[in-house]
Order: structure tokens, then sequence, then C-alpha cells
């Protein structure tokens, strides 16, 4: 059931206005969606830092901020996850099984040992008991739904509006013979590129020749570009993640936030008449002829709107990405399956798990109408705000692949020198830290992907962001928890800091916690 803040939020034209606010979970959805549990831990990764910094100046922030978490945000929370009590709850995975109408001891014992496990069982590989002869699901189809609730209640999130299923990107990929060929096609392709690749760092490492990682690095940077829409999104995760890439590399990866290589100006143009549905000398009075920014997905122009005379941001889509995306999700999949046991045991997390997330925030990229939405939403939540700057959108002029919004006159954080030049840079990252937090902590609507081109510095002093098309929600539940890691940061009560990390999923169990909290 929908918090009571979380029903006023309910709106008309929002995708979750159709969610049940009575007290009763949605049908289908299960008791999966009362449990709080670990959620989104690569995007939630922002908040540990964002903690530090807290601990350090929290003393001198307006206490009314903090008081109450759930009933200020004007983004409608999920039925399934605004109400709950912050307290560690499991969900037994018998009753996991009951939502999907079977019970697990209705199973086979080698099935559901092997279940509960967290494996799969012996013959599912082999791909027998598909389907009988009348078409009936049978045992090895009932075992691979079960693995998708087993790896969605691992996720520890409830999302009933997704766009991504594995199932449902292998029947499009592999629907036709066509698309089937396509597709071994295209994996033929990032093997050979990345093969030849890997092997040009194999001799390097051989011969120990560090003069040339400057022009590795802008090999990869090319690769990716060449590779396609989703791994330039992987790179630009990359480059946030210097525990992870050398810093030579993330220099490099970082030119990805911004500067891609466009589109043809025409085929930009064409979209943006089709999805006004009339030319675009009755709408604009002047537009760029070359895009202001270029991106991943999409590129965007500057332009004045004809009747008001004011300056708006038109951001618009790459034209064919889709069943590309959908390939590359697909065989994205496919190598996660077969290195999960390695990534558990060396990374701890489970590498289906990461490219579902993955798949699930790109396609969400995809849609412009959801990501309108969003924009929506955090407009209403920093609405008149002193210090953050949300861009006013123009739904009328909006469409699928077409997003038209007010223009940001500030400097983009990738421009250093601009921002040393002419920002208090200490108060900037003041103001950030506190937009973030309230996010978090208040509204439970988070920015997603805020990489330094999505963020801009005004010259009054505001914050303001841009690009909200992977946006990330908690509940109430988690955002107490880390309300919880905050006081115990400034208590310098470690143990109980690290038992917060530990329910958000950021840590795991065992020795290495406790020689961490000694």
């Amino acid at each position: 059931a929908a918090a009571p803040g979380a029903r006023r939020g309910l709106r008309e034209g929002s995708p979750h206005a159709g969610l049940s606010t009575t007290g009763s979970v949605p049908q289908g959805l299960g008791p999966a969606c009362q449990a709080p549990r670990c959620l989104l831990r690569v995007r939630l990764a922002i908040a540990a830092p964002a903690i530090a910094v807290l601990s350090m100046s929290v003393a001198g922030l307006p206490a009314r901020r903090w008081g109450s978490a759930s009933t200020k945000s004007r983004r409608p929370a999920h039925a399934c996850c605004g109400s709950q009590p912050p307290t560690r709850t499991t969900r037994s995975t018998d009753s996991m099984a009951v939502t999907r109408g079977y019970s697990l001891s209705s199973l086979p014992h080698q099935l559901r040992g092997s279940y509960l496990k967290g494996g799969r069982p012996p013959f599912l590989a082999r791909g027998h008991w598909r389907r009988s002869a009348r078409g009936h699901t049978t045992m090895a189809a009932l075992a691979e739904e079960i693995e998708v609730e087993r790896l969605e209640m691992e996720k520890g999130y409830c999302n009933p509006f997704k766009l991504y299923e594995p199932k449902r990107i292998r029947s499009l990929v592999l629907s036709t013979p066509q698309n089937a060929l396509a597709c071994y096609t295209r994996g033929a392709e990032i093997v050979t590129k990345c093969g030849l690749f890997w092997l040009g760092l194999l001799s390097d490492g051989l011969s120990r020749n560090e003069s040339n990682v400057p022009q590795r690095a802008e090999q990869l940077r090319l690769l990716l570009c060449d590779l396609g829409p989703s791994f330039i999104k992987v790179g630009q995760v990359l480059a946030n993640r210097p525990d992870i890439v050398r810093s030579d590399y993330m220099e490099e990866l970082t030119i990805l936030q911004d500067d891609v290589p466009p589109f043809p100006n025409e085929e930009a143009f064409a979209i943006m008449e089709e999805q006004l549905g009339r030319p675009l000398e009755e709408v604009f009075s002047d537009i760029s002829q070359e895009p202001i920014a270029a991106a991943s997905l999409g590129q965007v122009y500057k332009g004045t709107l004809l009747e008001s005379g004011e300056q708006v941001a038109i951001k618009v889509q790459r034209p064919g990405v889709e069943p590309v995306i959908y390939r590359d999700l697909f065989l994205f999949r496919v190598i996660a399956g077969f290195i999960k046991d390695i990534a558990i045991k060396r990374l701890g997390c489970n590498a289906e798990l990461i490219v579902d997330e993955f798949a699930q925030k790109l396609l969400e990229e995809l849609d412009y109408r959801r990501e309108l939405q969003n924009l929506q939403a955090f407009y209403d939540n920093f609405k008149g705000d002193p210090i953050v700057k949300i861009p006013a959108a123009y739904p009328s002029l909006s469409g699928e692949r077409m997003l038209v919004m007010e223009w940001i006159d500030g400097i983009r954080c990738t421009d250093v020198e601009g921002i040393q030049r002419e920002i208090n840079v200490n108060e900037f990252i003041r103001v950030g830290v506190i937009s973030g937090l309230r996010q978090l902590l208040e509204f439970g609507l988070f920015h997603g992907d805020p990489h330094p081109g999505n963020i801009f510095a005004m010259r009054d002093g505001r914050i303001a962001y841009v690009d909200f098309g992977n946006v990330a929600e908690l509940s109430q539940a988690n955002k107490q928890v880390l309300i919880d890691a905050v006081v115990h940061a400034v208590n310098e009560d470690y143990k109980e800091m690290a038992g917060d990390f530990m329910r958000l999923g950021f840590l795991s169990p065992g020795r290495f916690m406790i020689l961490l909290v000694r």
C-alpha cells in the first residue's frame, strides 16, 4: 500500500496512476514488492561520498530539510514500496513461487534444491522438458521462470513498470532467421573488434611498454564509439569509476559524456518535423544548424520559440538505435550467463543482475515520454528552490523521439577552467551535496546519471541538472537506512554505519567486515 503522502502524489497521466492505493498489493506482483531489501547498488554508490561529505558539514545544514522524509516528494510512489517500516524482512522462497501459481513443495526435489541454493537444475542446461506435445509449459520452462523470479528478488527493489525482460528481448532478436543472422553478425563484429584491441593491450603488457597508454586509451574511446550506443553508455559508466579504470583511460572516456560523433543534421530535423507534425518554421524562429552536444542516444540543438521568444533545448533521439541496442543486450546477457559464477566469486555480484540493471536503465533512456515525466517530477520537487535549477518542460512540443525543455544558461561541469574562473567552487560543492541528499532522503527520487556532462553551474550559485532519462526511486525503508547512516557517520559509530551499508547492499557480511570496522 502506498504511503499517505505518496497517495496524494498519484496524479492523472502518471505511469503509476493505475496502481491500487487501498492497502492491497497490485495483482501479480506478489509479496516481493513488500520487502524493503537492498537496491540499485550501482547508482546508489553516489550516496557514499555524499554521506562522507555530509558528516563533515551536517551541523551547518537547516534542520527543516531532514524532518519528514516521505511526504514531500511529488513523485508518485509505487504502491508496493511506499509505506514499509524500516525493518529487515525476508521473503520466503515458497511464497515467491506461490505468486506464480505454484508451490516449491510441489516441485521435484532436484529442482527445489537447486533453486534454493541459487543454481539451476541439471536438466535445464540440456534443454529437456521445454514443452509437451500439446504446448503446455513443462518443468524446464517452469524452472526458468523461477530463476527469473530469484534474480528479481536479489535486486532487492520492486519495479512493476519494467521495460526490459530477457525473454522478450531474446524473442525479438531471434524472431526471424534474418534477425538471428543479424544478431550473429553483430556478435562476430564485437568479438573481432574487441579481440584486436585486446591483442594490442596484451602486446603492450608483454613488452611492458607504458608509452602506448595514451594511444590505447584513445583507441578504446574510438572503439566504443564505433560499436554504437550500448558501448558508449558502458564507457560513460566506466568514466565515473576510478576504482575500476586507471586515470589516463578515465580521462579519455569522459569525452564520451557529451562529445560523441553526431548523426546527420538532416535526419535530426526530419525527426523533429515528424514528431511535431508540422514544419519547423511554424514552431521555431531560430534553430542551431549544428548540435550543441551529442551523446550516446541523442543530440541536442538550441532553438528559439516563435510565439514566446524563449530559448529551448531540443533533444532528438538517434535514428535506428533500438534494434542495435536489443541485439547488444541479448549478447551481453549471454556472456553474463557464462561468467556469472566467476563474477560472484571474484566480485561478489551476479553478472546477470548487472546486465539486467544496465539494460533496464538503458531502455528507460530510450523512452523520451518517460523522461518527460521524470523531468516534470523533478521540476515539481525543486520548484522555487533557491539553490537548484530544473529546466521547465514543453509537453506539447515533445514526443516519443523528441524532448523540448528550457535552455540552461550555465557552465557545464566538464569545463573545469570555466568553473574555477567564474564559480565559488567550495560553495558549489556544498550546494551539490545538499541537492543530492535532498533527492535521496527527502524526495526519494534521484538523478541516476549525475556525471559532469549532465550538471551545470549557474552564475547565480545554483546547480542545474539535465538529462532525466536515468532516474531511480528509493523506498521509505531505504531512505530511513540512509538517514541512519548519516547519523552514525556524524557520531563516528562505524560499527552501526557498516550495518547500515550492509542493509543497503554496499557491503557483505564476513571477516572483511570485521576488519573494516576495526
